[in-house]
């Protein structure tokens, strides 16, 4: 950037020899003469707008089913990304990055919900370990975009934009997820559901059978809970139905009795988050969780500028460093269950935020590899929240408690980026304070004990 003035201020002027120049909004909303607070608002009034959402479009997901939610937002971020195209105003982009960011919690909350009600158990620590390897390299794409093919950002907005026409035709085409609907004890739906699920897998017999929750329901609804939903898991598995494999239908009914005693009281309302003390610590140790890892990750995301040397090479760096531990975060949870792999991440994170704080200065060369380790660590923390919160919290809120925690989160991150500008050593100092809170109230994270078996009966 080159000094230059707007009237009697000083303005930074791009310089087009840089090679990390772009065209974007600087030159298309004319932002040479606009305060640094109200261009700052811009990508502020996007986390406000997460937040804002948070607060009813994951319980309407509860309510009203993840599909429905999902289009409407993907909807709505269509809209977003048409106007953003259209924009000659900071007002006006504004207020559509506000809308992109409520559009925001159902892409990247309620679609996974989405995912995981779609998914047999055993299946879902390894798609959304998947899924977070694709997320990964999202920041890869647009860093070898901007460097080697287009300093104009129109392009990757095209590509955005069909991505999500995509995904929106695809959830029309889609039916409501089965565990869903069987949580909310719309059976007859379910069997319509599994009917095309099973036909898109070349099976052209509808499905008829009652499920084992529905069959409890009618002889004793106390016995069974909704999150068992063994018929659905097996069809998936084995494309028949439960009595034709006993000993699958065994494994797949086990289910922890603590939890199936407390899931007996659930009717879907808020009440439930603090009636059954299990979840309510959870939820607590949750939110905090998530803005410890939302914050931290995008304070060191904003950070990456200062670090001395080419900004596409430190982006690629970090980009490409992501990958791999997305795939380490999924193994380490699957390995070690959610207790140990938080507590372990975040120890990760806090070592390397302490060795910045002792050598950064003696030893700059090495800041990037030590930076590397504490954004491991909290990347980690990141995904292990998203594979956590769908799997641990009963089916009939977890859209509310994933609501919850993003709106915590996302309250904290508007913070992240001022943070970021403050000097050193607070940012890091902060960082490791809050990366060492979250390992510790992570070792009280409460799990169910003890397994039962329940069956269900063949229409």
């Amino acid at each position: 950037m080159l000094p230059a003035f707007c009237g009697t201020q000083l303005y930074s002027k791009v310089n087009w020899d840089d090679e990390a120049s772009l065209h974007n909004w600087f030159e298309d909303l004319d932002l040479k003469c606009v305060p640094k607070q109200q261009i700052g608002f811009i990508g502020s009034s996007m986390f406000i707008g997460w937040a804002t959402a948070a607060l009813f479009l994951p319980r309407l997901s509860d309510l009203y089913g993840r599909r429905r939610i999902f289009m409407v937002s993907m909807g709505l971020q269509l809209v977003a990304f048409f106007g953003f195209f259209l924009s000659r105003s900071i007002e006006l982009t504004t207020g559509l990055m506000f809308l992109f960011g409520m559009a925001s919690v159902g892409r990247c909350s309620i679609s996974f919900l989405f995912l995981m009600d779609l998914l047999p158990t055993n299946r879902q620590i390894l798609c959304g370990t998947i899924l977070q390897l694709f997320n990964a390299g999202v920041s890869l794409i647009g860093t070898i975009y901007f460097w080697k093919i287009s300093k104009h950002w129109q392009g990757i907005e095209i590509y955005a934009a069909t991505l999500s026409s995509i995904a929106l035709v695809g959830a029309w085409v889609m039916p409501e997820s089965p565990k869903y609907l069987i949580t909310m004890k719309k059976y007859d739906e379910a069997r319509k559901a599994i009917t095309f699920i099973a036909k898109v897998n070349g099976r052209k017999e509808p499905f008829t059978d009652r499920f084992d929750r529905e069959v409890a329901d009618r002889i004793n609804p106390i016995i069974i809970n909704q999150s068992t939903f063994a018929t659905y898991e097996q069809l998936e598995s084995r494309g028949t139905t439960v009595d034709d494999h006993k000993a699958s239908v065994d494994a797949l009914l086990q289910t922890p009795k603590l939890q199936i005693r407390e899931e007996s009281q659930l009717n879907g309302t808020l009440k439930d988050l603090v009636k059954i003390k299990r979840h309510f610590v959870n939820l607590l140790i949750f939110i905090y969780v998530w803005i410890a890892s939302s914050f931290n990750i995008y304070m060191l995301t904003y950070s990456l500028k200062y670090i001395p040397g080419n900004i596409f090479n430190n982006n690629l760096m970090s980009a490409i460093t992501d990958i791999p531990i997305a795939m380490l975060g999924g193994y380490v949870y699957h390995r070690f269950g959610v207790k140990t792999a938080l507590t372990g991440a975040f120890t990760l994170a806090v070592t390397g935020g302490v060795l910045i704080l002792i050598f950064s200065e003696a030893n700059p060369d090495f800041v990037p590899y030590m930076l590397s380790l504490a954004k491991g660590g909290i990347k980690i923390t990141f995904d292990i929240c998203y594979l956590a919160n769908s799997i641990i919290f009963p089916t009939i809120f977890a859209g509310t408690a994933f609501g919850l925690c993003n709106l915590g989160a996302k309250i904290a991150t508007i913070l992240a980026p001022m943070l970021a500008e403050v000097d050193p050593p607070v940012p890091m100092i902060v960082f490791s304070l809050m990366a060492a809170l979250g390992g510790i109230v992570s070792l009280f994270i409460m799990k169910s004990e003890g397994t039962t078996m329940i069956r269900g009966n063949k229409s």
